[in-house]
């Protein structure tokens, strides 16, 4: 159960985040009344991340039905917004991919970039800041020396030394950021990610195709990311593991 208090850290939404997630997933006359009751509480110009975030899956949701005019007009522009920064990162992400296989070096998508081209109802739902790649931890350093080549500059002084001590490294250039792991998760370091690898799905992105983490690895990856403490929880975790539980692909409960 969510805190019920606005908390200023922790991981789950706070009471009005979760009116925005039931506005986003229930039938249409529930979402209405949350998000009226939601509307009664907020200043439009002045929301946290997690809200924006999740006011797209809103208006998904209710398909603009119920929307005050100004708050669908809002909303139209995240979503305008949210499908270019998408299309854009992907773009570089089949880029990325298709250099890195050019190698030999496998590699998964992870989190947003999954989630939005397996997942979410619309690419313009999901939005995301960087795009997440795993690879093998063997093939980290070759990954790494790749991105380079590619003229993608890492953040961390030395990030060949954190292959055995952290689990992922970030990269940039210009404004598109990827996040290379090579652990699914932090607690992966002392751990075998083959599992990941195991039964992934295949991704589409165009003139290249990628795979992605199984439905029941990505739940598990989805919760087990959004459950971590932050000082800014990112608080549409729980709508990500409502998009995977309503997609095509199986869970294994089992297995999870």
């Amino acid at each position: 159960m969510p805190h019920p208090r606005h908390i200023s850290g922790g991981c789950w939404p706070t009471a009005a985040q979760l009116l925005l997630l039931q506005a986003a997933i229930l039938d249409a006359p529930q979402a209405t009344t949350r998000l009226e009751q939601w509307l009664a509480l907020h200043d439009l110009n002045q929301l946290d991340e997690s809200s924006l975030r999740m006011l797209p899956a809103v208006d998904f949701n209710l398909q603009s039905s119920g929307l005050p005019a100004h708050l669908g007009r809002v909303i139209a522009g995240l979503r305008r917004h949210a499908l270019c920064r998408t299309h854009w990162g992907l773009r570089t992400c089949a880029e990325v991919v298709g250099s890195l296989q050019a190698r030999g070096i496998p590699c998964l998508l992870l989190k947003g970039a999954a989630l939005s081209r397996l997942y979410a109802p619309s690419p313009s739902v999901r939005p995301m800041n960087d795009v997440d790649l795993l690879v093998p931890r063997q093939r980290a350093l070759e990954a790494m020396e790749q991105l380079g080549a590619s003229g993608f500059h890492a953040h961390a002084r030395n990030p060949a030394d954190l292959v055995q001590v952290r689990h992922s490294s970030p990269f940039s250039r210009g404004s598109i950021e990827i996040d290379l792991h090579w652990d699914v998760l932090p607690e992966s370091v002392t751990l075998d990610d083959a599992w990941a690898f195991d039964d992934a799905r295949a991704l589409d992105l165009g003139d290249v195709t990628t795979r992605a983490l199984s439905a029941t690895a990505q739940l598990f990856h989805t919760i087990a990311h959004g459950i971590r403490y932050s000082d800014t929880p990112a608080a549409w975790w729980p709508l990500d593991a409502v998009f995977v539980l309503r997609g095509p692909a199986k869970v294994d409960f089992e297995r999870l």
